[in-house]
């Protein structure tokens, strides 16, 4: 059996659906709905690199879109996630 090691604190990258953006918009709305009126809001577009991936570690991706991960939904974004090795 073949294994692969990974640390939750790695970062890996997911291209989102069209449903993981307005996902990450939705979380994003939430969170400045939070802040007090002084504060500077959070960008609410996903930061996407050049190849339009989100980049963040592997524990805040779950942590984010896990909720919206079940066998009968459309996935936030598509199922190949790719974990950058350690350096």
């Amino acid at each position: 059996m073949s294994e692969i090691k990974i640390n939750l604190n790695q970062t890996a990258r997911v291209k989102f659906t069209p449903r993981g953006i307005f996902l990450y918009q939705d979380m994003m709305m939430a969170w400045n709905r939070r802040l007090p009126p002084t504060a500077k809001p959070f960008e609410v577009d996903p930061p996407l690199d050049e190849d339009g991936y989100y980049r963040a570690e592997l524990w805040r991706i779950m942590s984010e879109f896990g909720a919206a991960m079940s066998m009968d939904s459309t996935p936030p974004f598509d199922l190949t996630i790719f974990v950058e090795e350690p350096s």
